[in-house]
């Protein structure tokens, strides 16, 4: 019994620091066969990790990146309302029509809004939506503040239903005054609430499928030389001792890179230099890592910014954009030399990446639907309020360029 215990310290030890050559020769083949286990049994941990870091990309990316731009910069009038009806969160464009400050009404109940003759119709109105489930429409009268009160048409959908006290509720709200056609307006809401559901469905399915992607080429090939060199050494442990511990040793540097590789795939999905320190130290880290990742490539970069020059909404967007760009230079453009520029010009901000690779056809990318990254791209571009342009040509190079304003329009 104390044999069988001083083995299993001497292998988790083993484990936990690089053993040097005379301490796997003094293992017993009893030994060997259980730190063989030790290491499938870490191949599973590791497997589980990978895919709650699938799970973290979903959940971050919805609720940071896309949705927030989407909503943020609306051009209808929406409000996040809780199951009580308190205002969890309201867009620009809601913020001007209703005459209020984001701030006033952050967690108050949007009945105070309501003229008191028409509240006891609104609450219904949210009842039915919770009930229910689908979109629902009233027309009521809102007061706006120091403001004559209007007629408005709010549309409800239910968002969120993960639990009995978590009900969340979308609501859009259009002014109606002095309108025939209040089946007209509620249409084009409806429509428009279709299209910011597709829109994010897209966005999310297309970045589900580059984390896939990562997973597959880079954890994948690790795990499945892991999975390899272990059936190899077992193969090999009675007749050739010598052979299954060299294969153990390199079975550590295997196991230390899919672990980095982890690390990498979870920095891609948020990169947190971005949240502690600013956009301008992750571009840089973000170049290095790159050189050092892609040596064949020559890298320049020019960062001319300072983070309090942009909206903190911005950053990611400009942040994802550039890790996009970049990718394609990495992975499809052979390229032996990029360039990587961040300035700003007045109020504008200017990003350029250029390469001297060996370009594409724009319009053959997007027929062949293998133009997602571009199409991403584009759409971050569109929800700062700036455009996206890409030049490329066969064996002239790619140059993508982004122009935005380096905030967002005043409240």
């Amino acid at each position: 019994m104390a044999d069988s215990s001083e083995s299993g310290g001497r292998k988790t030890l083993l484990l936990r620091k690089r053993a040097s050559p005379e301490e796997i020769r003094r293992l017993s083949d009893v030994e060997l066969a259980r730190l063989l286990e030790e290491i499938e049994a870490r191949e599973v941990q590791l497997e589980a990790e990978k895919e709650y870091l699938v799970e973290m990309q979903i959940a971050v990316e919805e609720s940071r990146s896309k949705y927030f731009s989407l909503f943020e910069h609306s051009p209808c009038p929406c409000l996040l309302l809780d199951q009580s009806g308190r205002v969890l969160e309201m867009n620009l464009a809601a913020g001007r029509l209703l005459g209020i400050g984001r701030s006033n009404m952050s967690l108050a109940p949007f009945s105070l809004l309501v003229l008191p003759e028409h509240r006891d119709q609104f609450h219904h109105h949210r009842r039915m939506v919770l009930q229910g489930g689908s979109p629902r429409s009233c027309q009521i009268r809102l007061g706006r503040k120091g403001r004559t009160p209007f007629e408005a048409l709010v549309t409800t959908v239910l968002v969120s239903s993960g639990g009995e006290d978590s009900h969340q509720m979308l609501s859009t709200v259009s002014d109606v005054t002095g309108q025939q056609s209040a089946k007209e307006i509620l249409e084009r809401t409806r429509q428009y609430s279709q299209d910011l559901a597709s829109q994010l469905f897209k966005v999310l399915e297309h970045e589900r499928m580059r984390v896939a992607h990562e997973i597959h080429d880079n954890l994948g090939g690790y795990f499945s030389a892991i999975k390899y060199r272990i059936e190899h050494a077992l193969d090999a442990m009675k007749a050739a001792p010598a052979e299954a511990e060299k294969t153990l040793h390199t079975l550590v540097a295997y196991v230390q890179e899919a672990i980095v590789q982890c690390r990498m795939l979870q920095l891609s999905v948020r990169p947190s230099l971005l949240d502690d320190v600013g956009l301008v130290p992750a571009l840089s880290w973000f170049s290095r890592e790159f050189q050092t990742s892609y040596p064949n490539i020559r890298l320049e970069t020019r960062i001319e910014l300072q983070d309090e020059d942009i909206s903190p909404e911005h950053r990611i967007l400009v942040y994802r954009i550039l890790q996009e760009a970049m990718n394609n230079v990495a992975k499809h453009s052979r390229a032996g030399r990029a360039e990587m520029l961040v300035t700003r010009n007045g109020d504008r901000l200017e990003v350029v990446v250029r390469d001297d690779g060996r370009g594409f056809d724009l319009e053959e990318a997007f027929r062949r639907k293998s133009g997602m990254g571009l199409v991403s791209m584009r759409e971050r571009a569109t929800l700062m309020g700036g455009t996206l342009h890409i030049d490329s040509a066969a064996e002239k190079g790619t140059v993508v360029r982004l122009t935005c304003p380096l905030r967002s329009p005043p409240e």
